[in-house]
This record gives C-alpha cells, sequence and structure tokens, in this order.
C-alpha cells in the first residue's frame, strides 16, 4: 500500500470555500480512480494536506493520467484559494491502525 501526500497554502479567508471543494469535488474524484484505498484531509490555519491511500504504485502514478483528476486539478488552481507552492511526496506504508471514536 502507498501513501501520496499533498500540502498546500490556501487563503485562510477562502478556507470555507477549499473545504466545500475538497468534500464537493476531490472526494468523489478520488472514490473513481481505480486502486484508490482512502483519504485523510487536514487543514491547520492556512496550511493543508491531503494523505491518499492507493493499492500500489502504479495506481497511484495512474492518478496523474486520469482525466477527471486533470479536471478537478484545473478547477482548483482556477478557484485562486490555493496560495504558493505545492509540495507531492509519496511513501509506502508499513503499518497502519485506525480506532475512531466520533462524539
Amino acid at each position: 500500500m502507498i501513501a501520496r501526500i499533498w500540502s498546500a497554502q490556501i487563503d485562510e479567508d477562502r478556507a470555507s470555500e477549499y473545504e466545500a471543494f475538497a468534500q464537493e469535488s476531490s472526494l468523489p474524484m478520488f472514490r473513481i480512480q481505480p486502486g484508490f484505498c482512502g483519504v485523510t484531509m487536514l487543514r491547520q490555519g492556512a496550511r493543508c494536506i491531503v494523505i491518499t491511500t492507493w493499492s500500489d504504485r502504479s495506481a497511484m502514478a495512474k492518478l496523474k493520467e486520469s482525466p477527471t483528476y486533470a479536471e478537478t486539478v484545473r478547477r482548483i488552481e482556477e478557484k485562486g484559494f490555493l496560495i504558493g507552492n505545492q509540495l507531492v511526496e509519496v511513501y509506502d506504508i508499513h503499518l497502519i491502525f485506525a480506532e475512531m471514536h466520533i462524539e
């Protein structure tokens, strides 16, 4: 399993727009990608991190070829709430443990 970590800064005054875009556009786009396993979206102030997990490197690499991914990237850049450089890192996952309590 592979983790792809995307990080960026957003215009904090437009955080609600970013979060709506993430839920309404990014999440559905990821869900239809072959080999997609899950996503965690994090935000603290202007800093945003999106961690996607993939079945293998081949599936993750195909994301760049996906027309729906390209369209989502185009739209998020067009919105103008991203600031500065974006960074993508890729890691092999060697352990996952999740315990969730929702109140």
